[in-house]
């Protein structure tokens, strides 16, 4: 342990430093996945600075280090596609697609390896492999079953309620039912009944002719029902080949320097505010790790600044401006700068540096180049 006073090395369990006497902070071992993620920034500083050999090693000890580290498989497979090591290049893709069966970058990868030149075929999902069962799976899957039968529950009961209001609306719309005449019939004793009585003559009246006393009410004669026509349902439309299509998004995947430190785009601003861009020495790693603070517009101008210099004009770099330019709204920058990283892979390719990483290159260019032409 060394003090930060005096530079004295002391025992690693020292409080204090035995030459200045000042208080030392005991060092925490750092954990495997911190050690994981140091060897992958490692790899990436080595792979940016054309050491293939040593980053491919430091890539080995992060995966020692994190055997679930989905970003140290999918960095191995991409040094060892620009190594020309086809066979460990898929494999790396492959444990890294096992780790993370919804890696987009990782899967259109292997699919351009394994498939023949001249062609890209379609690979099935067969690198996708179910994680072991947990002890929550029972759970689950009875849940499911649970509320599949709620849901089929659900349908009956609502279909019963239909059946029953449109059988009460036929009912309702015959003309005269048996209720109504029924209830209009007065039986003649009844209506005998109900009538007033007649007061008894009076001396005045004596001699005046009464009137005649009221007819006893008839039964009235209930008429044979018919059955009535029932109300016509009209069918509901049947749905259209066009609201029955699914829509598709096409979208231009990230550059692999950004797939492979685990995020597409930035997850949230960082909660200090990050060092303005001019005072960053503008190369593509400084503009990696300031996409990577959340400073998009950020790590745009240092690319610009990075590929002014003729050095550093890479078609690497000009490949992750122009996604940057593409996740940005700026859909025109973005071809432009597609078109320089296409010129450049194609020049490279002519030369014979690096022509599997060339190809791969050319590939996603004119892959984004038709992207943005749809849009």
């Amino acid at each position: 342990m060394r003090c930060p006073n005096c530079q004295t090395e002391n025992p690693d369990r020292s409080l204090t430093c035995k030459a200045c006497g000042v208080r030392l902070e005991p060092i925490t071992p750092p954990t495997d996945e911190e050690r994981s993620r140091r060897l992958v920034e490692e790899a990436f500083r080595l792979s940016d600075e054309g050491r293939l050999a040593h980053a491919i090693a430091a890539c080995r000890k992060a995966i020692s280090a994190n055997p679930n580290s989905t970003s140290a498989y999918s960095l191995l497979g991409i040094l060892f596609e620009r190594a020309g090591q086809r066979e460990q290049a898929i494999q790396a893709y492959e444990a890294a697609l096992r780790l993370s069966p919804e890696s987009a970058a990782d899967r259109e990868s292997l699919r351009q390896l394994i498939s023949p030149p001249g062609q890209v075929k379609e690979i099935p999902r067969v690198v996708e492999v179910p994680a072991a069962p947990s002890a929550a799976a029972p759970v689950v899957r009875r849940r499911r079953q649970w509320a599949r039968a709620l849901g089929w529950a659900t349908v009956g009961a609502l279909t019963i309620i239909v059946v029953a209001v449109l059988a009460m609306t036929l009912r309702a719309s015959r003309p005269g039912s048996r209720e109504t005449s029924q209830s209009t019939r007065i039986p003649a004793s009844a209506a005998s009944a109900a009538a007033p009585a007649q007061p008894a003559p009076s001396p005045v009246t004596a001699g005046m002719p009464l009137a005649p006393a009221p007819a006893a009410a008839l039964p009235v004669r209930e008429p044979p029902l018919t059955p009535g026509p029932a109300p016509a349902v009209e069918p509901s439309p049947a749905p259209t080949p066009a609201s029955l299509a699914p829509t598709v998004s096409i979208t231009i995947p990230a550059p692999e320097a950004f797939i492979a430190r685990g995020a597409a785009s930035p997850a949230q601003p960082p909660a200090a505010p990050a060092a303005p861009p001019e005072s960053v020495k503008p190369t593509p790693t400084a503009a990696r790790a300031r996409f990577f603070e959340g400073d998009v517009a950020g790590a745009i101008r240092i690319y610009e600044a990075a590929v002014a210099d003729k050095t550093q004009a890479t078609p690497e770099a000009y490949q992750e401006i122009g996604w940057l330019y593409y996740e940005a709204g700026r859909t025109t920058d973005a071809a432009s700068a597609y078109r320089q990283s296409l010129e450049r892979y194609r020049q490279q390719l002519a030369s014979g540096q690096d022509a599997e990483a060339a190809r791969h290159g050319i590939r996603t260019a004119e892959a984004a180049l038709k992207v943005l032409e749809l849009e």
